[in-house]
């Protein structure tokens, strides 16, 4: 565990992946977190994982880059999903540097893992400071590439039996327009066609059920990070973040029966997901913002959970 305040968090090297966040006076965790490494790989939710190379979904397992197309490894039908079988929630990554406070995890990506070029060099670094919790990102390849991290936690706050019972406001006027199958077809869709969840003004409300959708924050990334989203339930928790986009998911179809961390067990809409990343299906879309990656220049990301009771200051 990292964290000598109030908040602690505990984190595995198996993905990079956030197990336990505990804030004093809160009975349970306040993340979907695995009481082993076999019970995480048999959730097959990526919950607290960094994923990589490329998060959500790629349609048809393909990409453009510098006018290529790069055939990838399909795992999700003929599509690619979250970097992969072995993307980098599935890997085992390296400790570089571990104090009271901060964790640093490093990971290798080789040339032509799951179809990706260049050498790919990963760092993830979680800190806590007080009653947040901050994740920067940062990562280097050998070739140019293409490269769009994020961090997939479930939030559970107290107060409520899974993600249903959480409230929910994002910092957005459109969310990425998608087909029957979730994959984006180029097009936005206006956030008010999501009753409650991004209402008007910064007031959190009901999260619809089947919501899984990437909400549209900014063109391009922030240079620090901004507050994107508060979810509230027992307690208040803001998102801060330097990425153009949020992808929220109710875990609906989460798989009953795997065992967490404290005790409890997974079932449907156990936690709800939200993952600060670049635009969905980027590649595949021209009027998206681009995700490629120089050789030898810097990725870099930034996100902060940021946590407070209902009756502290409102956005």
């Amino acid at each position: 565990m990292i964290g000598r305040g109030p908040l602690r968090a505990g984190i595995s090297p198996f993905g990079a992946a956030l197990w336990d966040l505990r804030l004093d006076g809160v009975g349970q965790s306040l993340v979907l977190g695995f009481a082993s490494n076999a019970d995480y790989i048999a959730s097959r939710t990526h919950a607290g994982a960094v994923i990589g190379r490329v998060c959500n979904r790629l349609r048809g397992a393909r990409a453009m880059i510098a006018g290529r197309e790069l055939r990838l490894q399909a795992n999700r039908g003929s599509h690619q999903i979250h970097g992969g079988t072995t993307g980098f929630s599935q890997q085992v990554w390296r400790v570089l540097n571990h104090d009271a406070d901060r964790l640093e995890l490093g990971l290798h990506s080789p040339d032509g893992h799951e179809g990706y070029p260049g050498a790919l060099a990963v760092r993830a670094t979680y800190s806590v400071e007080h009653a947040s919790l901050r994740l920067d990102l940062l990562a280097q390849s050998k070739a140019a590439t293409i490269v769009n991290l994020c961090h997939h936690p479930y939030f559970m706050l107290p107060g409520t039996a899974g993600s249903r019972g959480h409230r929910l406001w994002v910092d957005a006027t459109h969310a990425l327009a998608v087909n029957p199958d979730g994959y984006p077809t180029g097009a936005l869709d206006p956030v008010a066609m999501f009753a409650g969840a991004v209402a008007p003004g910064p007031k959190p409300g009901a999260i619809p059920k089947g919501l899984d959708r990437t909400f549209v924050l900014a063109t391009k990334t922030r240079d620090s990070p901004v507050r994107v989203a508060v979810l509230a339930a027992g307690l208040r928790m803001e998102i801060w973040t330097t990425q153009p986009a949020l992808h929220v998911y109710d875990g609906g179809k989460i798989q009953p029966g795997v065992r967490l961390r404290d005790g409890r067990t997974t079932g449907p809409f156990a936690g709800v997901a939200l993952e600060a990343q670049g635009w969905t299906d980027a590649p595949n879309h021209p009027t998206f913002p681009a995700i490629d990656l120089p050789a030898g220049t810097d990725y870099r990301q930034t996100t902060i959970y940021s946590f407070s009771d209902l009756s502290g200051p409102r956005p």
